[in-house]
């Protein structure tokens, strides 16, 4: 029963310190429409938040999978308050999926 309790507490620490930050996504008010098209300009708000206490990838380090999207500019990482960080992405959309 030790031994089963043990692998227990092991596997939990093992996936609880796996954990990714969490992100959330929010398009800024000024250029939010009810339909994109190609080539459309728009703004998001990123927001990231800590989920664990240590984290191998430093925050400016950051990447994010921007195919279909022309980058024009983004702001520097800033923490607004413990354990949660923003920025503002401005991109193009080259291709509209829905």
């Amino acid at each position: 029963m030790k031994k089963f309790f043990l692998t227990i507490v092991f596997f939990a620490g093992i996936i609880a310190a796996s954990l990714a930050c969490e992100f959330e996504f929010k398009i800024d008010e000024k250029s939010k429409k009810d339909v994109y098209a190609a080539g459309d300009e728009v703004v998001i708000l990123v927001k990231c938040i800590f989920t664990h206490r240590v984290c191998n990838i430093a925050i400016k380090d950051t990447k994010f999978d921007t195919e279909g999207f022309k980058i024009l500019g983004a702001t520097d990482w800033k923490e607004t308050k413990p354990g949660v960080s923003d920025f503002t992405l401005r991109f193009v959309d080259l291709m509209i999926i829905f």
